[in-house]
């Protein structure tokens, strides 16, 4: 019995070491692509073909994201099963179920800093170096290549104030749970709302930024009285 409970306890924690490689994968796509639309969608001739069109820009607005959710979310499709795959879980177990809960929620946080990221992005260049800096930096010191025990506490005190490192705990935190009912997941929710709050926080910055922009370009275009 002690094997075979050693087995399935070595056999969760892998399971939660291939979805923390999801963190890498999905960042890095959801970033590169929003990153590349907007950069075309903001080339000059293009913005001013958009502006004689007949969609107004709320409408474009709304077109855009929800292309970006869409594409996001079958990325994120994507990598789960992968993952599912590579873990050989199975959906309808709880753990599992639990991790994917837990991957939703990080892809709502990408999908939000992606976003507002993407309005400062103005070549493909920077969206290089936003992967090489931001996503590998953020994965690797939270956890996602180089297990969490290893590091110091001054590093994970820094990864911390990224979503990937709430998402790796949470990973771990799961597998490292015997049971699960409402008192033994308090933490993985508390975690679960952190998670939210870099949500709600990155799409505050992205509207204000958004906002603040919009007034300029209005106020560029307004035509100069003669």
């Amino acid at each position: 019995m002690s094997f075979e409970a050693a087995d399935t306890t070595e056999n969760k924690n892998e399971t939660a070491r291939i979805f923390n490689l999801l963190a890498y994968g999905l960042f890095m796509t959801i970033l590169s692509s929003i990153g590349i639309v907007s950069i075309s969608m903001n080339r000059q001739d293009l913005k001013a073909r958009n502006n004689c069109s007949p969609l107004s820009e709320r409408k474009r607005s709304t077109y855009f994201y929800s292309a970006v959710a869409l594409f996001s979310f079958g990325s994120w499709l994507v990598f789960v099963a992968i993952s599912l795959v590579l873990s050989k879980s199975s959906p309808t177990d709880l753990m599992t179920q639990l991790l994917l809960l837990n991957a939703f929620v990080f892809l709502l946080a990408m999908i939000s800093l992606a976003v507002t990221v993407a309005y400062f992005v103005t070549t493909t260049e920077m969206i290089s170096g936003l992967n090489n800096i931001l996503v590998l930096g953020t994965c690797f010191i939270s956890g996602a290549f180089v297990p969490q025990e290893m590091m110091s506490e001054p590093v994970l005190k820094i990864s911390s104030f990224f979503p990937t490192y709430w998402f790796i705990t949470n990973n771990h935190l799961i597998a490292d749970l015997e049971t699960y009912n409402s008192h033994t997941l308090t933490e993985f929710y508390f975690n679960l709302g952190i998670l939210l709050l870099f949500v709600l926080a990155f799409a505050l910055i992205g509207f204000i930024v958004r906002r603040e922009r919009g007034g300029l370009t209005k106020y560029q275009l307004t035509p100069k009285k003669a």
